[in-house]
């Protein structure tokens, strides 16, 4: 894939929508620092599928989204678009169909981040699955921002393993293994809790048994009692039927006394209401009476509270009538004062008017004389002033010269302090001690010879390194591999110990009765012998099965115990207890010796007994073995076999190497029996590989220990080293604090003289200083006198203007005092004119409304007296005594109604009585009938509840069965018996499960069901394992061929680049999946054994060197470099520039530079400009184009 463009909007400081195009293979983007070009990286790493915040430069992933600037709003939503070029199909997946791919990133100020390919929403997962293993996953290394160089040349050893294996291509490897081994785990977790489940419902399905036979019991059970519970209903339901006719019967026999009784009730009920309605008359008679006697009775209540109300008029206007006169007198005497007193008040004004004028032209005339006062005091006021004026400006001069002359006199005990403590300096300075210092040289340069003797030796170690750790390496490679052999002689020797013991476990049988025996521990017969070498098969077809009998020593009764499986025993001899064999014995020395053969024919080598191939120390095992191999005889071929068959006696075979046997008629080919095959030529294998295993170890020992003293060898030349470093360092850190002596030294010597010099000069300057301040406070000395005469003479005028000036202040307050008291008296007597007049004033107005009052007073008098003579009480008394009259009348008429009623009465509860008695007799008929409709409710009731209960059940069938046991002579109580029987029953099977039978069929069908389920998921567990190791296997093979190629490239770029040198990749771990990756670089000419020893630019062009070799072995889409050129100088820029242009002819590279001699290599250049504070804009240049335009 080929990346076209980025398009990025509302990214960090592109908040505008823009375009970087990417036409060529070598894009260049340019600008001022600041301007935003590493956002340009950081949109790429966070579409590409960055969720680390810091790893973006921010603290958070919001701080993506343009936050506003001092011109812009804050974006609301950050996203980058990157286009490919597809044209190659060479994508991931379902893609690769595509000729343009569109993945895009979206993220909103609300937290939600999207990711889409051409348009379609994906996951983050199909992002990263997209670029697994195309150097733009998760561990990219085409994409190289600022610092990046340094941390990965200064890796640690895991992380620089993450490049290679997305150099290698197997991150999408991890990515399956890793779900693999989720699945796994899942697997696992599903199998344990099926394997409890199936566990728990074994035990359940053990319980649902038990309670399924309790279960089918009760149901029997259940079942007869039904039965039985049916006839009795049958039995009942007759009974009821039975009995609802009885009742009736007797029923209607009820029906018809109630009857008789109600009639006579109702006659009574008739004569009774008669005498109701005459009640009813008597009260309505009643009734009338008592309302005329209450109309009566209000009448005159009406009367007499007519007659209150007129004795309480009377006595109101009574009493209004002497309030009237009351008011009358008071008013007549209010009028007469106020006429009194307004002729008084008439005199008063009269005579204040006169004075009022008499005072107002005294005021007048005081206040002429007020002008003439006033500016005789002005006048001395001004005088005095300015007098003090005088006086503030000579005291002010006074106070000035006086300052002057405290000035002066500081100064000069300044001065004469600072004269003192010079002079004291420039005592305490001596000569500088010359001497001192030219020690302090010497010294210097006797560190210094050291500090070159120490480097010379430091570097004689270290020189040396190189030999032991060659030498350790060596000693390593070689217990490697004797390591190696001795590994594989244990597992060719354990894996001969397993056939053997797999041979050995197939004769197993019938264990328990060599046990019984004490057999289990003897040896068998193939345990016993030694075969030289080559014969092994022969034998083992020579003695078949023979091959593990066993030699017993001892007489067992074996007829009264036999075994339970096939056994073959070598028994001692009945003649002796033992046999004559010894150390070493052939079986052909034996005391039985194979018969002879015929003579051989013509031409022919002879044939030898088999029994000579093999050896044995148990004279037993000689004797069978003599025995048995009595007539076998061993020859190399088969051919000669055949030839020599007819020589043999009756009953002999010749035997051959490959075990083939060969009798007079017979030739029998040999093949590998599963049980003893092999057996002999196993163990004498055992037995060689035993003894090259004891001498493997014991080189593998000796190599060991040399390791261990290459190791203590380098160890002591690295402590050696690390010693002379040691003392190296302490060297020249003496060195520098002996430099800094000396220079101290020097220093302090030339500040003396310095400060020497500047105390002359300075002495010099202050005694012409001190000269100035004793001329300055003579001068102002004088000026003080002078002042302080002016200002006495000064004060003497002060003195007169202030007499003068209190006089004419005496002369105005006089003056002043007079017109004010002039003026007052003048306002005194006008208030007094004014205040008579508003009381004369206020006099006629009372004396009128006293006239008013008086006149209004006389009329309610006449009206008050009219209306007394009015309220007369005669006609009112008569009134009273007529109606008084009536209602005596009115109740006579109501005593007569109210006994008319009474008679009424008495006659209508004589009748209530009778009616009450025939009521009560009626009643225990109707309660009797009740009781019958009751009765036959209830056998109604009982019919119908067993008809329900009968319902469903064929009634002939069950009548026929209750005929064949004879219900009808047994009848309800052997029913009832027999019922609680079988209750008694289902209650002794306690509690039960009805529906265990269910429960029983469905937990086996589970238990069916995850028995299957528990064999898929082994199945699947041992199909993810398989698939784990396949994966292990593939990312093993991938990575170490990786590793081969990045290490061989990693050198070959580095040599390009530094001119020479010496680099290499070493893994830090003996497995690969998980090993770490270290750098080893040393330009040329020198020797540092750390990566951090370089200088910066040389960790930029190591790091360079590093992730090219990784590109030259997978290269990715596009590589992104943020100023990697920063540290480099010309040279080793151009240098950089020409690996760059070699290696975009398979990758398209995007670059970030300041550098000129960069720029120049680009094929388009991109700059980023800031026109306005916090604003980033792209603006691009085909190189070419403008080349061509300028020609």
């Amino acid at each position: 894939m080929r990346l076209k463009h980025i398009h990025i909007a509302g990214f960090k400081s592109f908040v505008d929508p823009v375009t970087i195009p990417a036409t060529s293979q070598l894009t260049g983007i340019v600008g001022p620092n600041g301007c935003g070009k590493s956002n340009v990286i950081d949109a790429v790493r966070w579409v590409l599928g960055e969720s680390k915040a810091r790893e973006l430069r921010g603290a958070s992933m919001q701080d993506v989204i343009f936050n506003g600037s001092s011109g812009r709003k804050p974006a609301s939503r950050a996203s980058v678009e990157l286009l490919f070029d597809n044209s190659l199909g060479k994508a991931a997946g379902q893609w690769s169909q595509y000729a343009e791919i569109s993945v895009k990133r979206v993220l909103t100020r609300t937290g939600d981040s999207s990711y889409w390919i051409n348009n379609v929403q994906v996951r983050k997962k199909d992002m990263a699955d997209l670029f697994l293993g195309t150097g733009l996953g998760g561990d990219a290394y085409a994409i190289i921002e600022q610092g990046m160089i340094s941390r990965i040349i200064e890796a640690k050893p895991e992380e620089l393993r993450g490049f290679l294996e997305e150099a290698a291509g197997v991150s999408k490897y991890k990515e399956r293994r890793k779900e693999t081994e989720s699945r796994l785990r899942d697997t696992r977790e599903n199998l344990d809790r099926v394997s409890d489940i199936r566990e728990e419902l074994g035990r359940q399905l053990e319980k649902l048994a038990g309670q399924a036979e309790v279960a089918r019991r009760y149901f029997e059970l259940d079942a007869d009692k039904g039965l039985k519970t049916h006839w009795l209903a049958l039995i009942r339901k007759r009974d009821a039927q039975a009995r609802q006719v009885d009742l009736q019967r007797q029923q209607e026999t009820a029906r018809n006394d109630i009857e008789a009784r109600t009639a006579d009730l109702r006659r009574q009920e008739a004569d009774l209401e008669a005498r109701r309605l005459e009640q009813f008359a008597a009260t309505e008679a009643l009734n009338q009476a008592q309302a005329h006697f209450y109309a009566e009775s209000g009448e005159v209540a009406r009367v007499e509270q007519e007659l209150r109300h007129l004795h309480g008029i009377r006595e109101r206007l009574a009493h209004d009538i002497r309030q009237a006169g009351e008011r009358r007198l008071e008013t007549e005497a209010e009028r007469q004062a106020a006429e009194l007193e307004t002729s008084q008040r008439r005199d008063e004004l009269a005579l204040a008017e006169e004075q009022a004028e008499m005072l107002a032209e005294g005021a007048a005339q005081a206040g002429e004389a007020l002008p003439e006062a006033d500016a005789a005091w002005r006048e001395t006021q001004a005088a005095v002033a300015a007098v003090q004026q005088d006086m503030a400006r000579f005291e002010q001069a006074i106070q000035l010269e006086e300052a002057n002359q405290a000035h002066a006199e500081r100064n000069l005990d300044q001065h004469k302090a600072r004269e003192l403590r010079l002079m004291e300096e420039q005592k305490r300075l001596g000569e500088s001690d010359a001497a001192h210092l030219e020690r302090q040289r010497m010294d210097l340069e006797a560190e210094q010879e050291r500090v070159e003797r120490l480097g010379e030796y430091l570097e004689a170690a270290r020189a040396e390194w190189p030999q032991h750790e060659a030498r350790l390496h060596q000693a390593r490679q070689a217990l490697d591999a004797a390591n190696r052999e001795l590994h594989r002689q244990e597992a060719e020797v354990a894996a001969l110990s397993k056939m053997q013991a797999a041979a050995q476990q197939t004769e197993s049988e019938g264990a328990a009765w060599l046990e019984r025996h004490g057999l289990q521990s003897v040896a068998r017969l193939w345990q016993r012998i030694r075969v030289e070498e080559g014969w092994e098969t022969a034998v083992e077809a020579a003695l078949g099965e023979a091959m593990a009998a066993l030699a017993v020593e001892a007489e067992i009764p074996w007829a009264d115990d036999p075994p339970e499986a096939r056994f073959e025993l070598l028994l001692p001899s009945p003649a002796s207890g033992g046999g004559a064999g010894g150390e070493g014995t052939s079986v052909a020395d034996s005391d039985r010796a194979p018969s002879s053969l015929n003579p051989p024919p013509a031409g022919e080598g002879d044939l030898h007994p088999l029994a000579e191939l093999i050896h044995t120390d148990d004279p037993l095992v000689a004797r069978f073995l003599a025995d048995r191999l009595a007539l076998a005889y061993a020859t190399d071929c088969l051919a000669h076999a055949l030839a020599q068959r007819v020589r043999l006696p009756i009953g002999a075979y010749i035997a051959t190497r490959d075990g083939h046997r060969v009798s007079r008629d017979t030739l029998v080919f040999n093949a590998p029996e599963k049980g003893h095959h092999g057996l002999l030529a196993r163990a004498r294998e055992i037995e060689t590989l035993e003894a090259d295993l004891e001498l493997a170890r014991a080189g593998a020992e000796e190599v060991a220990e040399e390791v261990a003293r290459a190791e203590q060898t380098l160890q002591t030349a690295r402590r050696q080293g690390e010693a002379l470093n040691a003392q190296l360092s302490q060297a020249q850190e003496q060195v520098h604090l002996l430099q800094v002596e000396v220079v101290r030294g020097q220093e302090a010597a030339r500040r003396v003289e310095e400060r020497r010099a500047q105390i002359g000069r300075e002495l010099d300057e202050l005694y012409e200083r001190m000269g100035e301040e004793e001329a300055a406070w003579n001068d102002a000395g004088e000026r003080h006198r002078e002042a302080q005469l002016e200002y006495d003479s000064a004060k003497e005028r002060l003195d007169a203007a202030r007499t003068a000036r209190q006089a004419a202040d005496q002369k105005l307050h006089m003056v002043r005092e007079s017109q004010r008291r002039a003026e007052r008296e003048a306002q005194e007597a006008a208030f007094l004119v004014r205040s008579l007049g508003a009381r004369l004033k206020d006099l006629e107005e009372r004396k009128g409304r006293a006239l008013r009052t008086l006149d209004e007073l006389a009329g309610t008098l006449e009206r008050l007296q009219a209306e007394l003579a009015q309220a007369q009480e005669t006609p009112t008394l008569a009134l009273l005594d007529t109606a008084l009259e009536k209602r005596q009348q009115a109740e006579t008429a109501l005593t007569a109604a109210r006994e008319a009623l009474e008679g009424a009465n008495a006659a209508l509860r004589e009748l209530e009585s009778g009616r009450l008695a025939t009521e009560h007799a009626l009643e225990p008929l109707k309660e009797k009938l009740m009781a019958l409709e009751l009765k036959l409710q209830e056998a109604h009731l009982l019919e119908t509840r067993y008809t329900e209960e009968l319902e469903g059940v064929e009634l002939e069938e069950l009548e026929t069965r209750a005929q064949a046991v004879g219900l009808a002579t047994r009848g309800e109580t052997w029913l009832k018996s027999d019922l609680a029987r079988l209750e008694a029953d289902i209650a002794a099977l306690g509690p039960v499960n009805m529906a265990a039978l269910d429960e029983l069929k469905v937990a086996q069908e589970r238990k069916d069901y995850l028995d299957a389920q528990a064999e898929d998921l082994e199945t699947a567990a041992n199909t993810l394992e398989e698939a784990i190791r396949r994966i292990d296997a593939e990312t093993r093979a991938r990575l170490k061929d990786t590793y081969d190629r990045v290490s061989r490239e990693f050198k070959d770029l580095f040599t390009e680049l530094f001119g020479g040198g010496e680099a290499q990749l070493i893994l830090t771990g003996e497995e690969i999946l998980d090993a770490g990756l270290t750098v080893l670089a040393q330009p040329p000419g020198k020797k540092n054994s750390s990566i951090h020893l370089l200088s910066g630019g040389e960790k930029a062009l190591t790091a360079l060197s590093l992730v090219f070799a990784f590109f030259r072995l997978n290269p990715a889409p596009f590589c992104l470099l943020d100023e990697v050129d920063a540290p480099l100088d010309d040279s080793n820029t151009e240098r950089y520039c020409g690996l760059v242009k070699k290696m975009s002819e398979v990758t398209q590279f995007l670059f970030i530079t300041h550098n000129r001699i960069t720029m120049e290599m680009a094929l388009n250049l991109v700059g980023v400009t800031m026109p306005e504070p916090g604003v980033s804009r792209p603006v691009a240049v085909d190189v070419e184009d403008a080349i061509r335009m300028a020609a």
